[in-house]
């Protein structure tokens, strides 16, 4: 019954709660409107706890009503899954683990790994069991800025983790997890917000995509075993991907790519990139759409004599982005509107590839402080940083390291080719400069 009500909650956010007649609703009111349209809950009422839950954790809701999180997740919150903090109560070189359900009772037997990150990107693994209480206790590791730790659960094919931390000398880490019910169910994942980019570069036509994706129920979502496999158009070339600190993995093959991992309740975003030769006057790139999707769009340059059509969707319009301007075509779902599963993009009237360095230049970086806001959310002028800002930027910091030596390891074993490998590497090195610059504009000065 519960279930039925969910699917029904989401079909009407699809219809309803974002887009259509209620476009100009915020998304609280939204989803209070779908909620109240799907029978779940009556608009504005309180959704009633099902037991104890631990500090930060949504309260579930009682069977019959919408997750007491909904509202927050639809304006970008989601739920806190893992916390990793110093805490005087646990000793020096020790960390604590407590695993719970997400109501807030103890998991004994749950598998623990710690993963810690020595200098020259030495890495080694640490494993554990929690006890009756839920917790495990790892003794004796050492302190200071030498090594880096990551706590992960693995439950049912969802990895959930806390961020990069190194420990202090003067007292140990508290880290809680909390295991989420998973599901395989596909359609519990929408597409709120799709973006192609298209970006010219010589002779290639670089195709970026964003997906963002919401949960808003409360299970975890996990990829099929081996993945899913995503098609690319013939004749792709240089896929790459943006490093998450979530579990979703995206793996090139030759064919497209594979996605693996879990999406928990909240938001994620995904971001990919692949080139397409340029041969003539017109490239025509065909793609699948992965998830029902709420809102979709295609964006190009604005060049005279360039045309941008999608299949399906509206006449592309001219539009600015900052100082450049664009071609721009947005299809959003109506109620009773058929969902799409693929579309065709075509553009035309292409010049010479050399007319297009300053536009590549230009949407580049477009791009790139696209991808700085996303891992910085809410972030403001350098001005604004506050300390756990900081925290965050050194964790993220820790954790580029780590994907580089990985990275050069799958090199060195063959599992990645080296153009993927100097392409990846590449995009890891510009974004640890990036992080080493703010850290160093934000770094306490010494006194003296």
């Amino acid at each position: 019954m519960r279930r039925m009500a969910m699917i029904a909650l989401t079909s009407s956010l699809l219809t309803l709660g974002i887009f259509g007649a209620a476009a100009d609703a915020g998304p609280e009111e939204a989803a209070e409107r779908a909620a109240a349209d799907a029978g779940v809950v009556d608009a504005g009422a309180e959704a009633s706890p099902r037991g104890p839950t631990p500090e930060g954790q949504p309260a579930a809701g009682a069977t019959g009503q919408a997750p007491a999180s909904l509202m927050q997740r639809l304006s970008g919150e989601g739920p806190t899954i893992a916390t990793a903090q110093p805490s005087t109560e646990v000793a020096a070189g020790i960390i604590l683990v407590s695993i719970q359900t997400k109501e807030g009772v103890a998991v004994p037997g749950a598998a623990v790994t710690i993963g810690v990150m020595s200098p020259g990107g030495v890495r080694e693994e640490l494993e554990g069991v929690t006890g009756d209480d839920g917790i495990a206790s790892f003794n004796e590791l050492a302190t200071g800025t030498a090594r880096s730790y990551r706590v992960r659960h693995v439950y049912q094919g969802a990895t959930y983790a806390s961020t990069p931390f190194r420990l202090p000398a003067d007292r140990g880490y508290d880290v809680r997890i909390s295991q989420w019910p998973t599901t395989t169910e596909e359609r519990q994942v929408l597409q709120f917000s799709g973006e192609t980019q298209l970006q010219f570069v010589q002779d290639r036509l670089r195709v970026v995509h964003h997906a963002d994706l919401m949960n808003p129920f409360e299970e975890t979502y996990v990829f099929p075993e081996g993945g899913r496999h995503v098609s690319l158009p013939d004749g792709f070339t240089g896929f790459q991907s943006q490093s998450v600190m979530t579990d979703q993995k995206l793996t090139p093959e030759d064919e497209g790519f594979r996605i693996e991992g879990s999406i928990p309740p909240g938001r994620v975003r995904l971001t990919w990139a692949f080139d397409m030769p340029i041969e003539g006057e017109e490239v025509r790139i065909p793609m699948d759409v992965l998830w029902r999707t709420m809102r979709y769009s295609v964006v190009s340059e604005a060049k005279e004599g360039m045309t941008l059509s999608v299949s399906g969707f509206p006449e592309a319009q001219s539009a600015e982005r900052g100082a450049l301007r664009v071609l721009l075509t947005r299809l959003q779902r109506r109620p009773g509107d058929e969902p799409f599963e693929s579309l065709e993009i075509r553009v035309g009237g292409i010049p010479q590839p050399s007319s297009f360095r300053w536009f590549a230049v230009g949407i580049g970086l477009l791009f790139i402080l696209a991808a700085l806001r996303w891992m910085r959310p809410g972030a403001g002028s350098p001005a604004e940083v506050d300390p756990a800002e900081r925290d965050a930027m050194r964790a993220r910091r820790d954790e580029l390291l780590e994907e580089v030596a990985l990275l050069d390891r799958e090199r060195e074993s063959g599992d990645i080719g080296p153009q993927y490998h100097e392409q990846k590497r590449s995009d890891l090195l510009t974004e640890i400069a990036v992080v080493l610059r703010d850290l160093a504009t934000e770094e306490p000065k010494p006194k003296g």
